[in-house]
């Protein structure tokens, strides 16, 4: 779930600060310390709130979804759970692409550098295309054998092949998804990405 990983990824922090030393330790508090202003900490809990129902709702899509799933039966199901870790696991890729956009997208905005966030957005668009383009691709020609990755169960290789093609259509309409968070995530506009998912 979406607070699983911000716990883990806190808990993470927290041992690489441990882990870094005595002397690097001790220089974290003074640091930060005018940091931690009441409109900062505002700030940041009201970006917080909004990233946490962002992961809330989009793993709200995917037990829907396979709720949905379960109704047609099991080797729907099977087929529905084939799509559903490949659509995840090649979107780590995407989302590896996302967060790396949004950094310098960041980096750019508060360097007020019109030019350099434009290179990374065009930059980032031509990558992500190019992925896109190549994982539709895979899906439409390996259409009958993308199930067999999965299954032993030919009705499942069925199903799966019949699916293919909306998967790969719909996963390079989502690069432009992605894309656009990426920039919406580098500016700053938490609500924006709300109110996308």
């Amino acid at each position: 779930s979406a607070l699983a990983t911000s716990c883990s990824r806190w808990v993470a922090l927290l041992l690489l600060m441990y882990s870094s030393g005595n002397e690097v330790r001790k220089c974290w508090p003074r640091e930060l310390a005018p940091s931690f202003t009441p409109a900062r900490v505002k700030e940041f809990m009201g970006f917080a709130v909004f990233m946490i129902c962002r992961g809330v709702l989009e793993n709200l899509g995917w037990q829907i979804n396979a709720i949905f799933a379960v109704t047609f039966g099991t080797s729907q199901l099977a087929a529905n759970n084939c799509m559903g870790q490949a659509i995840l696991l090649l979107n780590s890729a995407l989302v590896g692409f996302n967060a790396g956009t949004g950094t310098r997208v960041a980096h750019h905005c508060v360097q007020d550098d019109l030019q350099g966030f434009q290179a990374v957005r065009k930059v980032a668009t031509v990558i992500m295309l190019v992925w896109s383009t190549l994982v539709m691709a895979l899906f439409l020609v390996g259409q009958e054998h993308v199930g067999m990755v999965f299954s032993d169960d030919q009705k499942v290789w069925s199903l799966t092949g019949e699916l293919c093609v909306l998967v790969g259509l719909m996963y390079f309409v989502m690069t432009f998804f992605f894309l656009s968070m990426a920039v919406l995530n580098g500016t700053g506009r938490p609500g924006a990405i709300l109110a996308a998912f």
